[in-house]
């Protein structure tokens, strides 16, 4: 845990170890290479701004738990009823 620049403690999670021992499916792999291709022109804040417009965020309370399996099928719902 690290304090943040408001003093509130944050945990960092970084990975170490090698690459090679990472498999994504071609599914994954073209969603995260969508995201970072939508978000890599962003300033901090527009990002986070992203971030927080995103379903899951957005529906919940912040630093609420979130399920999102379940919240992906309600988001299926909703988009799909409108």
């Amino acid at each position: 845990l690290e304090q943040n620049y408001y003093g509130n403690t944050k945990k960092i999670i970084q990975y170490v170890g090698s690459s090679s021992l990472i498999t994504l499916n071609e599914q994954t792999k073209i969603i995260l290479n969508a995201v970072v291709e939508q978000t890599k022109h962003m300033y901090f804040n527009d990002f986070i701004e992203f971030i927080y417009s995103t379903y899951p965020i957005s529906k919940n309370d912040r630093y609420a738990y979130l399920d999102l399996p379940n919240l992906a099928k309600e988001y299926k719902t909703v988009a799909v009823n409108g």
